[in-house]
């Protein structure tokens, strides 16, 4: 059940975030291999992406390499 109580802070941006997409359990993302459990991904005006783990907010994986700010972001599918 969906209490609003915080389950975690994400940490590993460092400046504002610009875009959130969420993935469901049970899909997964063929290009970056990232697999099936509530996963989200960050887009930032630091330049990069971050997968997270969205049960614990784990950073799984950091997208490096755009030469401008990241301004939105969606799972393919």
């Amino acid at each position: 059940s969906i209490s609003g109580e915080q389950i975690a802070t994400l940490k590993g941006h460092t400046k504002g975030v610009m875009g959130v997409a969420w993935m469901q359990k049970g899909e997964s993302d063929p290009e970056t291999g990232v697999g099936s459990n509530n996963v989200l991904v960050t887009a930032s005006d630091d330049k990069t992406l971050i997968v997270w783990d969205g049960a614990t907010g784990q950073q799984l994986k950091q997208l490096r390499g755009h030469d401008g700010r990241v301004n939105a972001v969606a799972w393919k599918g």
